[in-house]
């Protein structure tokens, strides 16, 4: 009996069977939407110092959703400090360019702004920096719609500001197997295309160039000639989408001598998907007047506004629409403002 009464103190002290002792100051590192929120808050705050304590949890592997999420919010935090490790841990796969920094970081807005992780390697790349460079240009092979069009507008611009090292990165890219290069091409301003087939002609017959760098320059000048043959195509028969977004009811209830509209324009962003298979083509916004144009080539598409998660109003309406050759089909989009 004196042996137990001995031994009680003990046993209290021991954990419970299935518990463990975490340290007061562990760093989170399972990720979730409210872990994510706090980071980027601090990062928005310029709290470095509180972005820092966090590393931990990025370094030990096995959660990239974190990992992504802190080297993007440490460049927010400090930009000039932590660009190299921000340009370093930027993502270039579809899964850590869509799925995660587009599609946890982005469409939630966690940062500054729109989209503001792909402008921000645009302009460092635009700033002559060889790895932003070849960031983007992998980022917009492995990536699509609102995103794919920021690669593309970053690539133009860095061309336009370091073409020298532009041809150089590009010239030594990896393979395109989905065109997106070419398709890139497409969108470029008429003179700058001009100023890039000039410039990959001019590499082409210098003396020192290898058969391999020429055979990639003419699989370059290919995608140019292609980009301009499609331009001059699209110029004489320029097909699209036109037309107004309009939200109600605006009032609850209709009073006698309520001269207010049962709709209104209202300007929202908007998201255009291929009928078939639902794959996204483009994001664009309405004007405060409620209207947008969008330039696309003949086919059957589907015109919606683009949702943000946890959003339940305005309910998006969806319209199906068929753009013929040398047309601009015209639609109204009615959203739902929820109000009865």
């Amino acid at each position: 009996m004196i042996a137990w009464l001995i031994l009680i103190p003990t046993l209290l002290l021991l954990p419970t069977a299935g518990a463990q002792r975490v340290p007061a100051e562990a760093p989170q590192t399972r990720t979730s939407s409210a872990n994510l929120a706090i980071l980027f808050e601090h990062a928005r705050r310029h709290e470095t110092e509180a972005v820092l304590r966090l590393k931990p949890g990025a370094e030990q592997g096995g959660d990239r959703v974190w990992e992504i999420g802190y080297y993007v919010a440490l460049y927010i935090a400090s930009p000039e400090k932590y660009r190299n490790e921000f340009v370093e841990h930027f993502p270039v796969d579809n899964d850590g360019i869509m799925r995660i920094l587009y599609e946890q970081i982005e469409l939630p807005k966690l940062t500054p702004k729109w989209l503001f992780s792909f402008a921000a390697l645009g302009e460092i790349a635009r700033a002559g920096d060889a790895p932003a460079m070849q960031r983007c240009l992998n980022g917009m092979i492995n990536s699509e719609g609102a995103v794919a069009e920021s690669y593309c507008d970053s690539i133009e611009k860095a061309f336009g500001s370091q073409p020298e090292t532009w041809v150089k990165v590009l010239q030594s890219g990896p393979e395109d197997p989905r065109g997106a290069i070419a398709t890139c091409f497409s969108a470029w301003k008429p003179d700058t295309l001009e100023r890039l087939e000039k410039s990959l002609s001019s590499r082409k017959a210098e003396p020192d160039a290898s058969p391999q760098q020429r055979a990639r320059i003419e699989q370059l000048l290919g995608w140019v000639g292609a980009a301009e043959k499609s331009r001059r195509t699209q110029a004489s028969s320029e097909s699209g989408i036109e037309g107004i977004v309009l939200i109600g009811p605006t009032r609850p209830v209709v009073r006698v001598g309520d001269d207010t509209p049962d709709e209104v324009p209202i300007a929202t962003q908007l998201q255009v998907v291929r009928a078939p298979d639902g794959g996204e083509v483009a994001r664009l916004e309405s004007g405060q007047d409620g209207k947008f144009r969008i330039a696309l080539p003949p086919g059957e598409y589907v015109v919606r506004q683009a949702q943000e998660p946890g959003r339940r109003y305005p309910i998006a309406a969806e319209v199906p629409v068929q753009v013929r050759s040398g047309k601009y089909s015209s639609i109204s989009l009615h959203l739902d403002s929820g109000l009865r």
